[in-house]
């Protein structure tokens, strides 16, 4: 116990959401860089969407797992809370990107295009503007 009372469920999701503003501001920045990163761009997109997803987990009263595949995470909400289904489809395509441009260890692997980092940036946007709506629905 450090003295601190513990966090809601809009405060512990807000923080949630308070770091995928960070991921998605990185990609930001980063996406203007020459020569371009797409690997690390990538890896910030995806780690938006997975932190904006446990942020909606969480609102929905669910424990937040310790993994980094999308779909896996969206399929957790489906029960209770669903994603239009074309953002769905969008962030689902950005699990690939947690770890496989990361890790040399795992091989060859061709990183995003510039065309599909816009096209991500887009759908981690709306996505934002989705879990937004919904933690501003939600009771503190």
């Amino acid at each position: 116990m450090n003295g601190e009372p513990a966090p809601t469920v809009h405060g512990e999701a807000l923080r949630w959401l308070d770091k995928a503003e960070e991921d998605r501001r990185s990609a930001r920045h980063l996406m203007s860089l020459v020569p371009p990163v797409p690997d690390v761009v990538g890896f910030h997109l995806q780690q938006a969407a997975e932190k904006m997803l446990k942020a909606l987990l969480i609102l929905v009263g669910h424990e937040v797992p310790k993994l980094h595949d999308l779909d896996v995470l969206i399929r957790l909400l489906e029960p209770v809370l669903v994603l239009p289904p074309v953002l769905m489809d969008a962030v689902r395509d950005l699990t690939p990107w947690a770890v496989a441009g990361r890790d040399p260890a795992l091989g060859r692997y061709r990183g995003p295009s510039v065309e599909e980092l816009v096209t991500a940036q887009d759908a981690v946007d709306r996505l934002a503007g989705f879990v937004a709506a919904r933690l501003h629905a939600a009771p503190p």
